[in-house]
């Protein structure tokens, strides 16, 4: 990662600014979700409703840990009242079967960041599991919690957002190693959650025959024998015919559905 110097500068506002401000709130300088402030999507994120099992490694310290743990709890508040994701967290002591685990070590792709997340999906593009890298040169709580809220953003299905401004998203530049803040919020802001609120629109059930249909995923598995040419075939072979599980998923809330797979489960 490069890091840049800036000098720094101070804006000299005259007195009528200062009145408007006062008159018209403080939302007069709040960043709007604009598209440079809203972050790119990287994938699906986790399915709906997901409750996702977290390992913070012991090698934290009792104030690392919290300021970690903090952040998920505060990943966990959003996503119940404002992105319509559902997803939750809880810790375990079990690494093995943990879903998100986050170590204190550097990262092995690129060692000169902060932080670093691998995320593994399964065929719908949804999240399964995370592993988090956070740089031994951060051991200061509140640096760990900034690079942390970034880092869960990941496995959220967002990407980093680098018009982003400090104050508008989780996502935005981070800082060169060394325990520097950069003022990044430890909560997703409204403009995160926006992204995150467009992985999650509420699921219409497809307008054809489904014996599982999971609101959730928005997918929908179907017994059928017979159908479309070229999906799956009706093959008659003495008294008994084939039959196939058929998946469909939806990435638009049910408006549009995709063929996705067949699987061959018998011929009666």
């Amino acid at each position: 990662m490069k890091s840049k110097t800036v000098s720094g500068c101070r804006r000299v506002r005259s007195p009528l600014f200062a009145i408007v401000v006062l008159l018209l709130g403080k939302n007069l300088l709040a960043q709007p979700c604009s598209p440079a402030n809203t972050p790119p999507m990287l994938d699906h994120g986790w399915s709906k409703g997901r409750s996702v099992s977290v390992y913070i490694d012991s090698s934290f310290t009792p104030d690392q840990y919290n300021a970690i743990a903090g952040t998920f709890n505060n990943w966990t508040a959003a996503n119940a009242s404002s992105n319509n994701s559902q997803v939750t967290y809880t810790f375990t002591s079990n690494q093995a079967g943990a879903d998100f685990t986050v170590f204190h070590t550097p990262p092995t792709v690129n060692p000169d960041v902060r932080g670093e997340t691998v995320v593994s999906t399964d065929g719908f593009d949804h999240t399964i599991h995370a592993e988090t890298r956070l740089n031994t040169t951060e051991t200061d709580p509140a640096v760990l919690a900034e690079v942390m809220v970034h880092e869960i953003g990941h496995p959220e299905g967002l990407a980093d957002c680098l018009t982003c401004d400090t104050s508008a998203s989780v996502m935005g530049r981070g800082a060169p190693l060394g325990n520097h803040l950069v003022g990044r919020p430890t909560s997703p802001t409204p403009c995160d959650n926006a992204s995150v609120q467009s992985n999650y629109p509420n699921c219409v059930p497809p307008p054809f025959s489904c014996n599982s249909y999971d609101a959730n995923t928005c997918t929908c598995a179907d017994l059928d024998v017979g159908g479309d040419p070229g999906v799956y075939d009706k093959q008659e072979i003495g008294s008994c015919s084939d039959w196939y599980l058929v998946t469909w998923v939806s990435y638009n809330g049910g408006a549009t559905w995709y063929f996705y797979s067949a699987v061959y489960v018998g011929c009666w």
